[in-house]
């Protein structure tokens, strides 16, 4: 059990830490504070720029963005003008949830649609539109503290962040969180020290809020059940505790929460739903979007919303003036409409229906699991705060002996388990599941299952599980898969042997009738598969070799990305033999060796696991913030692509999805680097490559791709374009329109955008399917005219001669002939000459005055 405590633990030296908390909502946002030895002095934020009035003193500011234009230039919170007519990017929060993973009133819900289309028309993803909008906010956040604490004073202070997220996110939506907040700056290098960053769920977050309130009361006792409702404005969700001590307050989760989509924009909808129905016929359509945001603004939010409680009484909507003419309804009178009870309790109550619906549901588990009552419904959150949903609640449970009032537990939510082989006991197993196992020739008992971790346990009182298995293989495999099996059922019946997961189709009703659980599986693939031809798959960097003492050379296996010393007795003058001998080796050594010795036959004589002995060099990867990334170029997290294939040293075929809603992986290739010898040609292609202007003949850049822990730049994907090159597919007829596309690409690349390919050749030349035309890529020895990465000799004329003379005569032996040394002149007198002549003839007339120089 992971315990919430009410404590201070802060330690003389830790005092000097800010410690900041930020609650990034689905639709607003706020920011407090407080000096780590300070705990109970808390500053909330309450000043933010605004366009509207009442709203530049408030504890929380709207989760929303306006691009316009320029690749960073966006409006945010209160700030975006009021009298644009630019929609703005809301409720993208939720975007970093993938579809299938959001309940299907959410998926279908216009607000989401609303918010994917804005990201595609900025040409934004999720992720950095939430870095867009947490940037902001934390440079207001900063601005505010420096003038509160004095900016020498908070310089000599780190921060401590922490973030608020749903209880019910998955993990890889927090990944997706946590990058965000990297690439907004936030754990930037200070002068004071690493800033430390920490998540803690909302409804968490909330029982601490009023831990200190609630361990003074004198009702409180331990044994005793309350229920976290935080209301958002999008979604409401719950979590129960139970109180396990009070000196210090300490609670523990109770039962599996739950939630809905039921917040506070549903409100919103209402009321503007109302008011279509009061006006006159098109008076609303007919308002601007500024006199819309203005009345809402001034009227609702911080007029009947925060006020109604269901009172009767009449509420008045002032109209805005060029609007104030009479309408059809008796209720309008001198530009305003007058609201009653009867017009807005219809607004309020389905939603506060819906939230009852919720705490009930968790009132009732409580009783059920633990025979105990709930004594107190906590309400946070925005909605949280609204006096309708207080009265509400508070007169529909009065029979459930519960009151209302205004933590860290964390528990499994599924069941996890393997499936597993044993040998057969007749006593203990289905005859079903017998199977003759011919390797170890016994009787086996198939489809067993040990199910690890079972739903509601707490992890923290969980130790480390470990479990011997093995598996017979005649040679070393390719890859190795294994299936972890999952359940959210509760019911699982762990007091019988399990001999299956599901009822499935081979299993007779008799195995059906032990009602097991339901579940689903993730395939986890463990790859050990060479895909590189040996031949090229290892290169070494360096060794160390001296005389009448045994040789190292450090070799680098392309394939597994890593460097191995291997020694050797006797001077080894070349790499040769250790490329060799590691080939003989490298499929039987486990990943954490560095370094292997061999007799002088080659047989192992020992490994070393020491770190000391790794030559494998980090290599630098660039911030994403230090590039000047050109418009229109997205980013993907390096954990998101899945390895096809290996089409080369450092080049991968990769997939991904687009989009979360798009089940169709998308295949590219993804580019990289891991060793420091390659990063000065691999920063000048990207940096190059991105940035050429799309072209017919040239396969463009997709994305950049950043790693999982800061958001650096591991390097970018082009689009794959399947059938091989010029080189691999010779069996293809070769077309004279190709030949007029490359010497077109070719003077485009020259003479428009100064660049020098510098590596013209069929295995740089694509043929993409559905359009039929010829493609250049790989860009790795490109450089400007003149300029960085220039080589004369690499002059993209003479690659053209020399590939169209590849490609009719299939004789590649010039292009082992130094770059300095091949003259095409070599053609005239050639059999071929006429043809190479008439197809360069293509290439235009300035092209051919640079090929002269040449010549």
């Amino acid at each position: 059990m992971v315990e919430l405590c009410y404590r201070d633990p802060v330690s003389t030296e830790q005092k000097n830490v800010i410690v900041i908390g930020i609650d990034f909502g689905t639709t607003f946002s706020g920011v407090s504070w407080a000096f780590s030895g300070q705990p109970k002095n808390v500053e909330v934020i309450t000043q933010w720029a605004s366009e509207l009035n009442f709203n530049s003193d408030t504890e929380k500011t709207p989760s929303t963005l306006l691009y316009r234009g320029l690749q960073d230039e966006a409006f945010w919170g209160y700030n975006i003008p009021a009298a644009s007519d630019e929609e703005a990017l809301k409720w993208f929060k939720l975007l970093l949830i993938d579809a299938k993973n959001l309940s299907p009133d959410l998926q279908k819900s216009c607000q989401i649609a609303t918010a994917k289309r804005l990201l595609d028309d900025a040409n934004r993803d999720t992720v950095e539109a939430v870095s867009s909008y947490l940037r902001r906010l934390w440079n207001h956040a900063i601005d505010h503290i420096g003038q509160s604490t004095g900016i020498g004073l908070m310089k000599l202070c780190k921060f401590h962040v922490v973030i608020t997220l749903p209880a019910i996110w998955p993990e890889y939506s927090k990944a997706r969180m946590k990058r965000a907040v990297e690439n907004a700056g936030i754990l930037e290098t200070r002068p004071a020290g690493d800033t430390v960053l920490s998540f803690i769920s909302e409804p968490e977050a909330a029982a601490l809020a009023t831990m200190e309130d609630l361990k003074n009361r004198p009702d409180i006792r331990d044994g005793d059940h309350f229920v976290v409702c935080d209301a958002g404005g999008g979604t409401v969700d719950l979590i129960s505790y139970e109180i396990v001590g009070t000196s210090p307050m300490a609670v523990k989760e109770a039962v599996k929460g739950n939630g809905r989509l039921c917040g506070g924009v549903f409100l919103d909808q209402a009321f503007v739903e109302l008011l279509r129905r009061q006006l006159s016929p098109g008076m609303w359509d007919a308002m601007s979007k500024d006199e819309v945001q203005r009345l809402l603004n001034d009227n609702w939010e911080h007029g009947i919303k925060k006020q109604f409680y269901g009172q009767q009484k009449d509420w008045v909507v002032t109209m805005p003036q060029s609007r104030q003419q009479k309408s059809h309804r008796s209720t309008f009178r001198r530009g305003t409409l007058i609201l009653s009870h009867a017009d807005l309790d219809p607004v309020f109550r389905p939603i506060a229906k819906e939230v009852e619906d919720l705490v009930g549901e968790q009132i009732h588990q409580i009783e059920e699991k633990h025979h105990r009552k709930v004594k107190y419904i906590i309400l946070v959150g925005g909605f949280g705060r609204c006096p309708y949903l207080y009265t509400y609640l508070a007169r529909e449970l009065a029979n459930s002996d519960t009151s209302s009032t205004s933590a860290r537990i964390e528990t499994v939510r599924t069941t996890l388990s393997w499936k597993y082989l044993t040998n057969y006991d007749p006593q203990v197993h289905l005859k079903i599941d017998r199977t003759w196992d011919a390797r170890e020739m016994i009787w086996k008992a198939d489809n067993q299952m040990k199910w690890y971790l079972t739903e509601g346990t707490d992890v923290c009182e969980t130790k480390a599980i470990r479990d011997s298995y093995y598996r017979l293989y005649d040679k070393p495999p390719s890859e190795i898969v294994e299936t972890l099996w999952y359940s959210a059922h509760d019911d699982l019946s762990l007091g019988i042997t399990l001999t299956t997961l599901t009822t499935q189709p081979n299993r007779p009703s008799s195995v059906a009738s032990h009602n097991l659980p339901q579940t689903s599986s993730a395939t986890i693939t463990t790859h050990h598969k060479e895909m590189i031809d040996p031949e090229f798959g290892y290169w070494a960097p360096g060794g160390a070799i001296f005389p009448r003492v045994p040789s190292t050379w450090y070799i680098l296996s392309i394939d597994q990305r890593r460097i191995i010393a291997v020694t050797m007795d006797g001077k080894q003058e070349s790499e040769d033999l250790a490329v060799e001998i590691l080939k003989k080796h490298i499929d039987t050594l486990p990943d954490d060796v560095y370094a292997i010795k061999v007799s002088p036959d080659g047989n192992l004589t020992s490994m070393s696991t020491d770190p000391e002995d790794d030559e494998t060099l980090c290599v630098h990867y660039p911030p994403l913030g230090e590039i000047e990334r050109p418009e229109g170029i997205r980013t993907i997290v390096r954990s998101e692509l899945q390895e096809i294939d290996r089409l080369g040293p450092d080049i991968d075929l990769v997939s991904y999805q687009p989009h979360p809603d798009d089940n169709s992986p998308k295949k590219v290739v993804f580019k990289y680097y891991f060793l420091t010898q390659f990063i000065q040609r691999a920063w000048n292609e990207m940096n190059l490559w991105m940035r050429l202007p799309r072209h017919p003949n040239i396969v463009p850049v997709d994305r950049l791709v950043v790693d999982e822990l800061k958001g650096r730049v591991v390097r970018f994907t082009s689009i794959y374009i399947p059938g091989g090159t010029l080189e691999d597919n010779q069996s293809r007829v070769f077309k004279l329109k190709w030949i007029k596309q490359l010497t077109r690409v070719v003077g485009d690349l020259n003479l428009k955008h100064g660049t020098m390919h510098q590596d013209i050749n069929a295995r740089n030349l694509l043929v993409d399917p559905s359009t039929d035309n010829l493609l250049l890529f790989d860009f790795d020895f490109s450089g400007r005219i003149g300029g960085t990465g220039y080589v004369e000799n690499r002059n993209d004329i003479k690659g053209v001669i020399f590939t169209l003379y590849e490609i009719i005569t299939r004789d590649n032996h010039f292009r082992e002939v130094p770059h300095e040394k091949q003259k095409p002149m070599i053609f005239r007198g050639c059999p071929y000459g006429p043809s190479i002549q008439r197809y360069s003839s293509s290439i235009p007339s300035r092209n051919i005055d640079q090929f002269s120089i040449v010549g």
